[in-house]
């Protein structure tokens, strides 16, 4: 709510003052004169003429009070005084001290003004420091002029506040509302848009109620010229309030979008998301859309940084191949529990998987070339030589025992061919092999098998014909069907 009559000469209050005192003291002298020629009549009345006197001491005593109730029906309405009396009916108004409460700045048209505050008005924006204001004018015309100023300026404010200066959201968010005004004679009540059509009629009768039974006489009262001559500035005056207005959001949403930036630095992640997301909006206003995609832009490179460690881990587990650096990378990518990540996660949960083969598959192939495919004869020639050695053996299997830890296996690793062709007639020289169940499930009896692990020395069993057979021991850790 701006002032009334910007640009208008000032009231000078010393003036306004010393008019009050020079009024009384014209009317003392009034008093004192009528008192005056009273006591001469009086003084030329016979004694015998008692009850003539007391007749015009009653004419007297009636004279000076009809005068003093004029001169109390001619008291000036206080705007503080109306606002206080509207308070007995809304225990919610307070009466606002502001700058523009000062008597001494107020226009030549106005006499005074109040402002309040309500407690179902939210007025913590700087555009709207105040629920309503009572404005008090000399007469009746000047208070309907001020209103259609009022009306012309909201106007002129809605047109600048508009998508095409602000974004959609910015515009529905700080263009004014239409004010709530209401004339009674020469006083003026306006009323933030906040308040619903039915609150504001509450406190218009209270308004109207404190007016009903003390009216102010008009006085000033211009003509027809002097009216036309206020309206020709009305559109010039509304624009530059529209502008100032303007700016002022303008400065506002700078001042946000700058707060933004500072919160950047000690955010985490639920705080970055918000920022960005408050950013949002502010790029829609040309003056400050760059701010605002600097303050995502910023936001966005924070939280990229963790995204970007994960996807560094990546491309160095895929380039090393090496368990620990898996592992590193799938402890970062755990760390992040925010379902913001979780789309992401799904990608790189994906990508782990696939370089957790391939890691297998290096050590697998790893594991391979160290094994040596050894004659039979050769290892239990020397037993104790070959123990511990990596080895590879290719047979066939002539019987499954399952055991605690998986399974048992006697594998013949011997083949004997047919002398006339390359044909296996079969196989010999078996080995005891011990192979993990995860590895041998589908291993059965007369499968052919490869299998690498290392050797462990001989073992001992029993035969079918009760007799003992010592054979090498085979730990089997790769075994596959041929």
């Amino acid at each position: 709510m701006t002032s009334c009559f910007n640009g208008c000469r000032k009231r000078n209050k010393y003036a306004i003052i010393k008019a009050n005192i020079e009024g009384g003291e014209r009317m003392k002298e009034k008093i004192q004169i009528v008192k005056d020629k009273i006591s001469n009549l009086i003084s030329k009345i016979n004694n015998k003429h008692r009850s003539v006197m007391v007749i015009i001491e009653i004419i007297i005593a009636l004279s000076l009070g009809g005068l003093l109730l004029s001169m109390l029906a001619h008291k000036d309405w206080d705007a503080n005084k109306i606002v206080s009396e509207m308070k007995n009916d809304l225990p919610g108004l307070a009466l606002l001290e502001t700058p523009e409460n000062s008597q001494a700045t107020l226009p030549d048209a106005m006499v005074s003004t109040a402002s309040f505050t309500d407690i179902v008005i939210q007025t913590e924006d700087t555009f709207h420091p105040f629920a309503g204001c009572v404005e008090v004018f000399n007469n009746n015309q000047e208070a309907l002029l001020r209103k259609e100023y009022l009306e012309l300026q909201s106007e002129k404010i809605v047109s600048e506040i508009s998508a095409a200066n602000f974004g959609s959201q910015i515009c529905a968010e700080y263009k004014p509302g239409k004010e709530h005004i209401y004339v009674n004679g020469n006083v003026l009540l306006r009323l933030d848009s906040q308040y619903s059509n039915y609150q504001a009629e509450q406190i218009s009768k209270s308004f109207h109620r404190v007016l009903e039974n003390d009216k102010q006489t008009e006085k000033n009262i211009p003509d027809a010229a002097a009216l036309e001559t206020a309206r020709k500035d009305f559109e010039t005056r509304a624009k530059e309030a529209a502008e100032v207005y303007k700016n002022q959001l303008l400065e506002k949403l700078e001042g946000e979008i700058n707060d933004l930036a500072g919160q950047i630095e000690g955010a985490d992640l639920d705080g970055l998301l918000a920022i960005i997301e408050k950013a949002q909006p502010y790029k829609s206003v040309p003056v400050i859309s760059q701010q605002a995609v600097d303050v995502i832009n910023a936001a966005q490179d924070k939280i990229q940084v963790a995204i970007q460690e994960v996807e560094d881990g990546l491309a160095y587990a895929w380039e090393v191949l090496e368990q620990e650096a898996l592992d590193d990378v799938k402890a970062k990518i755990d760390a992040l529990e925010h379902a913001y990540y979780d789309t992401y996660k799904t990608q790189w949960n994906q990508e782990t998987a696939d370089i957790q083969w391939a890691i297998n598959e290096k050590i697998i192939r790893e594991y391979k070339a160290q094994c040596t495919a050894y004659e039979y004869d050769d290892i239990l020639a020397d037993v104790d030589g070959h123990t511990g050695a990596y080895a590879y053996f290719r047979g066939k299997v002539v019987e499954v025992t399952e055991t605690s830890g998986g399974v048992a296996l006697r594998v013949n690793v011997t083949p004997v061919y047919s002398y006339f062709t390359d044909t296996i007639l079969y196989w010999e020289d078996s080995i005891y092999v011990d192979v993990d169940g995860d590895i041998a499930t589908e291993v059965y009896k007369d499968n052919l098998v490869e299998m690498w692990g290392v050797i462990d020395g001989t073992t001992t069993h029993s035969t079918l014909f009760g007799g003992d057979q010592t054979v090498l021991k085979f730990s089997c850790r790769y075994l596959e069907l041929n």
